[in-house]
This record gives structure tokens, sequence and C-alpha cells, in this order.
């Protein structure tokens, strides 16, 4: 969360021009208003503003008005289930500067997405077409990746960006591993988060979205290329 502007609220202003900004002032005043948001409560939901307002009387009874720019999960999340809930506070986290926080809410939302979808692919099999449920993280989602991919893409050998999401997935397991276990001795970068949370994202285009290009994933995403 970003406060965008804040100012008086004048009746009839053009709110829908971006160019737009709000008054800090009146034309007949020589005061001027001035805030700045201080503090983000993101789990809470709130936020703490404060600033001065000097003027006349008029002025300090005018209707103020904030214009924020809040960040959120903008799908539906029923469709990737507790995996929204994580990668929102993943993201809260990182906003934070608390990494190692974020890096596990991210893998969190990954590993729940997997099982979630293990258990959808599950319903109605035999015993012996069922995803186990003890078998590794890694073989669940190659299992997952494969049973929704159409033959149109000609299996994981043919995907291009499937050595990226072994291999990310990989080294974000060994990092979590690592430090569950107390042997990681350097601390979470930004490097680590991001890639975490690009596995995330990938999987779950592949599995929910049906897309497995990177230009394709890029414009769904509205990610810039390179």
């Amino acid at each position: 969360m970003k406060l965008d502007d804040y100012g008086y609220s004048v009746d009839d202003d053009p709110h829908d021009d971006p160019e737009y900004e709000l008054p800090k002032a009146t034309p007949e005043s020589t005061g001027k208003l001035a805030l700045e948001l201080q503090i983000v409560d993101r789990f809470g939901c709130r936020a703490l503003v404060r600033g001065s307002l000097s003027g006349t009387s008029m002025e300090m009874n005018m209707d103020v008005r904030f214009n924020f720019i809040v960040a959120s999960y903008s799908g539906e999340s029923s469709r990737i289930g507790y995996a929204a809930e994580a990668i929102a506070e993943g993201f809260a986290f990182e906003e934070e500067g608390k990494l190692k926080q974020a890096f596990f809410s991210y893998f969190s939302a990954v590993d729940s997405f997997v099982e979630s979808e293990r258990e959808k692919l599950n319903k109605g099999q035999s015993d012996d077409q069922r995803i186990k449920p003890d078998i590794r993280l890694m073989q669940k989602l190659q299992a997952i990746i494969k049973a929704n991919m159409p033959p149109s893409v000609g299996g994981l050998d043919k995907l291009k960006v499937w050595g990226d999401v072994k291999n990310g997935f990989d080294k974000c397991e060994r990092l979590r591993n690592a430090i569950a276990h107390n042997t990681k001795t350097e601390p979470i970068a930004k490097a680590d988060v991001d890639l975490c949370f690009a596995v995330a994202a990938i999987i779950v285009a592949m599995v929910n979205d049906d897309l497995y290009e990177e230009k394709e994933m890029r414009k769904h995403y509205v990610v810039e290329s390179d």
C-alpha cells in the first residue's frame, strides 16, 4: 500500500484523470495541508496517516480525501484455495522487508496448491491411479502437470519452461529444508524470494490457465519482457 495522493475534497473534480492532483491548499489561503503515510499494518488492514494543516477555519473544516494504491490478489481466491492467502501473506512480508517469512509463505503456497490439485485428481480414481501422498513434492507436481497438460503440448520434454520450473523448485526446496534444519548460514536474499514467487506463478499458470509458453505467461501476468 502507498499513499498516491491526498488533498481537499472538491465537488466535480476530474477524479478519472490520472494527471489530476488533489489540492493541498485553497486559493484564498497561504496555509497548506501536508500528510504522509507513516505506518501500514498489512495484516490488520490498517494505516496511520499523520501530518499538519495550517490555514483558515474554513479549511480546518473541509473534508480531506485520500487516494491509496493497494496491491492484492486479483483473481478468485477459490481457484487456488489457501495458496491465494499464502501468496498475499508473502507479498505483505516482502513489502515489510521480511524476506525469510516471504520466502516461506510463497513456498507454502506452492505446497498447498500442489496438494489441493493432487486431491482433486485423485477423486474417483482407483488406488493404483492415485497420486500417493507420501511421495516427494516434486513427484506430485510432475504428475499434476502431466495430468493437466493437453496432448498438443507434447509432454514435459517439449516444454521449454519446465526445465526452469524444475530447477527453480529444486533450489527453493533445498533452501527451505536447509532453513528448517538450521544448516543455512546465509540470509534469504531478494533473489531467493523472487525465484520462489516465480515458481508458484508459473505452476498456477500451467495447471489453472493452460499456459505453457513464457510469452503467454508474461502476457497473462502483465510482465514486461527483459
